[in-house]
């Protein structure tokens, strides 16, 4: 059973949620990402994701519960597509682990671009498949 949080109330929203529970077992908890004690809330439920639309999130919290390694999606539902956010931390004690992160990164970078196409499709959201 996967547990996650969703921050945001549009009715896609819950269209989305509701379609979700009948794919995957789910177990779903609500907070309100304005509410002063909406990140601590968080830590303690220990999602295995979030999932909030894109005008609900802010950078800074985005950060904050990247660094404390949840996994955060971003719905952006005026474009039919979501956003995978997730930390990696890296233990850096010179310059060498640092160069090796950037090499990395370039690694990646040419396997998206050969499978740009194809994700592109792959992740899009519309409200017919809701």
């Amino acid at each position: 059973m996967q547990h996650i949080v969703v921050c945001g109330d549009s009715l896609y929203l819950e269209g989305i949620i509701e379609g979700l529970g009948n794919q995957i077992t789910l177990t779903v908890t609500r907070v309100n990402l304005r509410h002063e004690e909406a990140l601590s809330r968080i830590t303690l439920l220990a999602p295995d994701a979030i999932l909030v639309e894109a005008t609900a999130i802010q950078g800074e919290t985005a950060f904050t519960l990247l660094r404390q390694g949840f996994p955060i999606i971003i719905l952006d539902l005026n474009d039919s597509q979501i956003t995978v956010l997730k930390g990696r931390r890296t233990a850096a004690n010179g310059l060498a682990d640092l160069a090796q992160v950037i090499h990395s990164l370039g690694e990646g970078n040419q396997q998206r671009v050969a499978r740009a196409a194809p994700m592109r499709d792959a992740i899009s959201l519309t409200a017919s498949r809701i």
